[in-house]
């Protein structure tokens, strides 16, 4: 009887000691990375440019790319502190 408790006892202090070491390992959410944000950025800008090259420039699927665009690079600023560059998209000449 006394080892049944002291096995249940040590699976809640091995439990316990796991879920604190949890609570002080690094983040894995890669959405606060500045790389990640610069990424998702440059991204954005060449499919707001195809959708703008496929539908004309006034057309609502630009204009919402552009949009969507707008804000993404705007959350990457934020996140790198520094406005980000982004080389020409892949395809273009």
């Amino acid at each position: 009887m006394f080892a049944k408790r002291r096995t249940t006892a040590a699976l809640f202090i091995v439990g316990f000691l796991v879920a604190s070491l949890g609570m002080f390992t690094p983040s894995t959410e890669a959405h606060h990375t500045c790389s990640y944000w610069a990424s998702k950025c440059c991204s954005a800008i060449c499919d707001a440019s195809d959708e703008c090259n496929d539908h004309g420039s006034g057309s609502s699927e630009c204009i919402s790319a552009q949009s969507y665009a707008g804000y993404v690079c705007a959350t990457a600023s934020e996140k790198c502190g520094f406005a980000v560059y982004c080389p020409s998209c892949i395809g273009d000449n």
